[in-house]
């Protein structure tokens, strides 16, 4: 789960099998909460509230990494080997580039900047000022044996 860093005002989430990158408000007094139910599984909490999403942004395949690039939107990697460049307020994908058949598995942004971990091992720049869906890498690092679990970006 990852919150909007610009704003702490929502919350976004994603998962590698159901795709689709959920939204929440993250202020109290907007929160549309539901009782869980009562007995069943051992390990379900009692008398705890759950919030439901306030919005959802459709993807045909699973997320593997999502972080906050701009107060609007947010830049995702997955299972269909692209970076999306989600538009929160409009909840639908702005701009994709193709990774090169290899499923990013970490991402961070600086400015217009993409930094990619790769399934490969292969810590990936990608510029989104070329507009393209054709965009290649501007800059590959090669140091892992594996796939790369986290990058980070030194603002």
């Amino acid at each position: 789960m990852v919150q909007n860093p610009m704003t702490l005002e929502m919350i976004a989430s994603a998962s590698e099998m159901g795709g689709d990158i959920q939204l929440w408000n993250f202020k109290p007094e907007s929160w549309q909460l539901e009782e869980a139910p009562e007995g069943g599984s051992k390990r379900q909490k009692t008398g705890v509230k759950t919030v439901a999403p306030t919005g959802s942004i459709k993807n045909v395949s699973g997320v593997t990494s999502i972080h906050w690039s701009t107060v609007d939107s947010i830049v995702c990697g997955g299972n269909d080997h692209q970076i999306k460049v989600m538009d929160v307020n409009k909840q639908a994908v702005q701009e994709s580039i193709f990774t090169q058949h290899k499923t990013m598995t970490a991402v961070d942004t600086s400015a217009m900047m993409v930094l990619a971990g790769m399934e490969d091992g292969i810590v990936k720049v990608f510029d989104l000022r070329s507009q393209s869906t054709k965009a290649q890498s501007v800059m590959e690092f090669s140091a892992h044996h594996k796939w790369v679990s986290q990058v980070k970006c030194n603002p």
